[in-house]
């Protein structure tokens, strides 16, 4: 259902919540990609932007040495959904959309920028348009035992 079709359907409602996430929708061609356990059930990777921030000597380093392989290297191997490169807090720094099926492929993903770049990581679970949908009862409900 599109997110115009379910505007129209939620037109005279009155929750605040339910209009907000309709406004929100997208395409669930944005959702993620899963597999399917034991019990035929669809499961869903975790989705998180990883933040990678390395030291300017390190990249100095790695841009003399041989033009940033190291960061094309370990792209190509980890396949992010995205990936976007800018300085922060006068670092090189990178944003990567990850994602995971097992919490231990944190150590997978973060070590080569560790080893190589010498850099500092952090993890945020992040959520597509769908997720949202999705959490809209959980949302409530705290609304509701919360407010």
């Amino acid at each position: 259902m599109s997110a115009l079709a379910i505007m129209r359907s939620l037109r005279s409602t009155q929750n605040t919540l339910e209009l907000f996430i309709a406004l929100i929708l997208v395409d669930e061609s944005m959702a993620y990609s899963g597999v399917v356990n034991a019990a035929g059930r669809k499961e869903q990777d975790m989705r998180f932007l990883l933040r990678v921030s390395f030291p300017v000597e390190a990249g100095n380093a790695s841009a003399r040495k041989d033009g940033f392989k190291a960061i094309q290297t370990i792209l190509e191997a980890q396949k992010p959904e995205a990936a976007y490169f800018l300085t922060q807090d006068g670092k090189r720094t990178g944003l990567l959309i990850i994602n995971l099926e097992r919490a231990s492929q944190m150590a997978e993903i973060a070590e080569p920028w560790f080893l190589a770049l010498n850099a500092e990581a952090w993890w945020s679970p992040i959520m597509v348009p769908s997720d949202l949908q999705a959490a809209g009862p959980a949302i409530a409900n705290a609304i509701e035992d919360y407010s």
